[in-house]
């Protein structure tokens, strides 16, 4: 019986000896606290994350250890993530750590553990965001870089090249066979969605890079629905698509460039997605302190994967749109940053096979 009962206890030591090496190996800080938030253990990342010798650590309180950041002020005891877990209302967050006149990026997940004395403890996952944050931040400066220098050194041949076109297509130097004019127009029209391609990258630039001029006027909103409906109606009717416009009264401070700018792409990408003799439905509600913009059309609809990342930088629902419709990936990225600039929001709901309706919300304009 005293044999099993120390073969037990080896095989426990042995145990537990294999889970400290295994705990001491990654590289995430694990800290355990008890019922009043006193470290009862943690592994050699946290030792190392607090900068402090492991025998100093144990007992002391996380809030001493670890002075915590959120939203620019000091979080307070009450509010430290072991307090809040084991007050039952904590689902991880992201805080920042000063130290040596720098900030690290924490991200901080943890559960509430009950011991078999009944009482509750706190175990925190701690994970070191910062390398991540600068090597994405890195990648997004690289990324900017090269599209800004990309677009730049494009928009002054493109131009050129228009212009060029232009006088092939006026007939200012010769007349051209049917054959020549035929393939002029394609020259043309693709030289055109180079040139779109080059101002969506330009004008996205600007957007992110707060160059993006936002002159807010008082507008009427009937009149920006029909203006949007106007400069489109010539493609429509050309796709055999009818424009239904259903305005109402009312006013908004915007700026109506940009708001028939973000308008006349959605109702772009509607006629691109839409069968012929579809009906496409432009409609502005009043919605309590806003003004509600929708554009509905009958089109394929979109995979409920994809509803949040279509308002994403190069972002399509399928990969051949770029090539089939003309599509940069860039249109409802500019929608959806000059939509936020005005205050409002964007969104899209749809259901595969049955249509799409995107949806974008202006704050009503307010006397007094």
């Amino acid at each position: 019986m005293g044999t099993d009962l120390m073969g037990l206890i080896d095989q426990l030591r042995s145990t537990l000896g294999k889970m400290e090496v295994a705990l001491g190996a990654i590289a995430d800080a694990i800290v355990w606290t008890d019922k009043d938030c006193h470290i009862q253990w943690c592994n050699a990342a946290f030792d190392r994350l607090v900068n402090c010798e492991h025998i100093l650590v144990l007992g002391e309180k996380l809030n001493h250890l670890l002075p915590l950041w959120q939203a620019g002020q000091a979080v307070a005891c009450s509010a430290y993530p072991d307090a809040r877990i084991l007050a039952g209302r904590y689902e991880g967050g992201e805080y920042e750590l000063q130290r040596g006149g720098c900030a690290l990026a924490l991200e901080i997940s943890g559960s509430c553990v009950e011991m078999a004395n009944g009482e509750r403890s706190a175990v925190l996952v701690i994970r070191d965001m910062t390398p991540a944050r600068r090597l994405e931040a890195e990648r997004r400066r690289l990324e900017n870089e090269l599209i800004s220098l990309v677009s730049h050194e494009l928009r002054t041949p493109l131009t050129s090249l228009l212009g060029a076109l232009d006088l092939l297509g006026t007939g200012q130097l010769g007349s051209l066979t049917p054959r020549g004019r035929q393939v002029l127009a394609i020259a043309v029209t693709n030289t055109e969605r180079l040139a779109r391609l080059v101002n969506d990258i330009l004008d996205l630039e600007r957007l992110q890079a707060n160059q993006f001029t936002i002159q807010k006027v008082r507008c009427s909103a009937a009149r920006l629905l029909v203006q949007a409906a106007e400069a489109l109606q010539a493609q429509a009717e050309q796709n055999e698509i009818a424009l239904v416009v259903e305005s109402c009264e009312a006013e908004v401070l915007a700026d109506p460039d940009r708001i028939l700018q973000a308008l006349i792409n959605l109702l772009n990408n509607a006629i691109k997605f839409s069968p012929p003799k579809g009906t496409i439905r432009l409609a502005a509600h009043v919605q309590s302190d806003h003004l509600q913009i929708q554009v509905q059309d009958q089109g394929r609809g979109i995979p409920a994967e994809k509803l949040r990342l279509i308002f994403e930088r190069f972002q399509q629902v399928d990969a051949s749109d770029s090539r089939q419709k003309g599509g940069s990936g860039l249109g409802l990225a500019i929608c959806r940053d000059i939509v936020e600039r005005h205050g409002g929001r964007i969104w899209v709901e749809s259901v595969p096979g049955a249509g799409s309706t995107f949806y974008l919300t202006l704050p009503l304009l307010h006397y007094g």
